[in-house]
């Protein structure tokens, strides 16, 4: 009893500091008032992703989701939990320059923090963009920074199971890589492009070129006659925090 009432106490404690603080943009600011447990809040805030600087944590990306959800209750530990590869700069743009023409309708099925979804409004600000987005987290990270772009449309939960109610001319994506989880996504998104004029552009894990696991035999022999392929840098990912090896393909 001792414990669990102490354990309430503090998380009271957190609630109450993380309250007092302000954000702008990615950053979150300390109060000028003393904080009743500034080690706590640290604590929270660094395994949110926060990096402290001059009285102020700075995320990558909009601090005022991280703070509602720490005061929502939810204990977030972004490097056991929420980790995922984001799409490089420079394989971005690689795929950003496949695009053919102007894309009225894309989707990106993977929308993570918006690193591709960036692109894609800078090159093309007038098209309208359906992303999905599995991870409660990454999505309340979506909605604070596209809130005022009427062009994005964001969907909370797993691609393999959403039915969208249009073909695209465009799909955009960086798919989860394990247990062969990319060829399921790119199978899917095949599917829902315009036949006539649908474009897919995916970065994908290199396993399935050299595996011999059914799944990856059969959807060898459907990329081959269906993609471009083209094997991305050795360390593409790198500045992600793996060496995975990818490919890129487009059709």
């Amino acid at each position: 009893m001792i414990q669990t009432k102490f354990s309430k106490t503090m998380k009271d404690t957190l609630i109450e500091d993380l309250k007092a603080l302000t954000t702008d943009g990615n950053n979150a600011f300390l109060p000028k008032e003393p904080l009743k447990d500034y080690a706590g809040l640290k604590t929270a805030l660094t395994k949110a992703n926060g990096k402290y600087s001059r009285n102020s944590f700075s995320f990558p990306y909009p601090a005022k989701a991280i703070i509602g959800m720490l005061i929502s209750g939810k204990v977030i530990d972004f490097k056991k939990e929420f980790q995922f590869f984001h799409t490089d700069k420079t394989v971005a743009e690689q795929m950003i320059n496949e695009i053919l023409g102007y894309p009225e309708r894309i989707l990106e099925p993977s929308a993570g923090h918006g690193h591709l979804i960036d692109l894609l409004i800078e090159r093309f600000p007038d098209s309208k963009i359906d992303a999905v987005e599995l991870s409660e987290l990454n999505f309340s990270i979506l909605k604070e920074k596209y809130k005022d772009n009427p062009n994005i449309n964001l969907i909370q939960g797993d691609y393999l199971e959403f039915i969208p109610d249009k073909k695209y001319d465009l799909i955009f994506a960086n798919p989860p890589f394990s247990k062969n989880q990319d060829i399921e996504h790119v199978l899917k998104m095949y599917s829902e492009m315009e036949e006539s004029r649908g474009q897919l552009i995916s970065i994908m894990s290199s396993s399935w070129t050299f595996g011999s696991q059914k799944k990856q035999v059969e959807f060898r022999t459907f990329a081959e006659e269906n993609f471009t392929i083209r094997t991305n840098d050795n360390g593409a990912f790198k500045s992600s925090g793996t060496m995975v090896q990818s490919v890129m393909i487009t059709g």
